[in-house]
């Protein structure tokens, strides 16, 4: 089953089960990102900023253009970070709906005492800016299936793409058919998929991709020659 859950800037931080959260920790206490930045962040993965510091730090996002920096309104933005703040204070959620492969997030750093004349400026410093930068990969979930029934629940993110392909090693022939959840009459609809996703057919190889833009709650059956559901 594939729920699917969005989440603006500095919403607080939501999952059936907090410890299936991802939470990449960056270590802000010289005043900017370090160079040893984890391996893979994706959309839907948290970042937790800390620092070692007593003196406060304020984050906020920026745009990069050219060899400029500019804020952005309704950006992430996170205030008076030291280490006796709380983690949830130091916690931005990336739930972005992505188009691309991945994209940058440039931030800007500064000490909190001087954020009274720095927000007044339109441009921003580099030395505060450039080295603060986040790649997001685009969160693709795959999954590789056999013949043994594999039915789970996934919590999925506005524009996550989800890639099924299975091999029947029996000869076993096997289609995937999408029906969505009606809160209002409890009930379950078919989704009409189209000839790029998937085929009616049920095949011993086959492949089925989807990217989910819509909320609500999903199920994917897949389904034998014979239209039993094989599993969710």
């Amino acid at each position: 089953m594939a729920s699917l859950e969005n989440h603006k800037p500095n919403d607080s931080l939501q999952s059936d089960d907090d410890d299936e959260d991802v939470i990449h920790v960056i270590d802000i206490s010289n005043g900017s990102f370090p160079e040893q930045m984890p391996n893979r962040i994706e959309s839907g993965d948290t970042i937790e900023f800390k620092t070692n510091q007593t003196d406060e730090y304020d984050i906020f996002q920026v745009y990069k253009d050219g060899v400029d920096y500019y804020r952005i309104n309704n950006g992430f933005e996170l205030y008076n970070i030291k280490n006796s703040t709380t983690k949830n204070n130091r916690r931005i959620l990336l739930s972005l709906s992505l188009h691309r492969s991945k994209i940058e997030l440039y931030f800007c750093i500064i000490p909190s005492s001087q954020s009274g004349v720095v927000l007044k400026l339109r441009k921003y410093s580099n030395e505060n800016c450039e080295k603060n930068c986040i790649i997001v990969h685009k969160s693709e979930i795959k999954f590789s299936l056999s013949d043994n029934k594999e039915s789970q629940k996934l919590i999925l993110h506005k524009g996550d793409t989800i890639e099924l392909d299975w091999t029947s090693k029996r000869g076993n022939g096997y289609r995937i058919e999408e029906k969505k959840y009606c809160p209002i009459s409890g009930g379950l609809y078919k989704v009409e998929q189209t000839s790029e996703i998937t085929t009616n057919r049920a095949l011993s190889k086959g492949n089925f991709t989807k990217i989910f833009n819509e909320f609500g709650t999903s199920f994917l059956f897949r389904l034998t020659e014979t239209n039993q559901i094989h599993d969710i």
